[in-house]
């Protein structure tokens, strides 16, 4: 049989185990929050160099 401290260590591992789970699920959306601003910054800057004329680094950045 379980004695309440058992009990009580259990439930603590399970309580930590779900508060990591939660943390790593908010970094992981975090992360992707990051991936895709950075996405649109590059989009919009590429935008911005083909308003201003500077083709020529666009056309080198799609040589790479």
């Amino acid at each position: 049989m379980s004695t309440v401290k058992e009990a009580q260590e259990r439930a603590t591992r399970i309580a930590l185990k779900e508060d990591r789970a939660r943390d790593a699920a908010r970094a992981l959306q975090e992360r992707e929050a990051e991936r895709k601003a950075a996405i649109l910054k590059t989009a919009q800057l590429r935008a911005l160099r083909l308003a201003n004329g500077d083709t020529a680094a666009v056309q080198r950045k799609k040589a790479k």
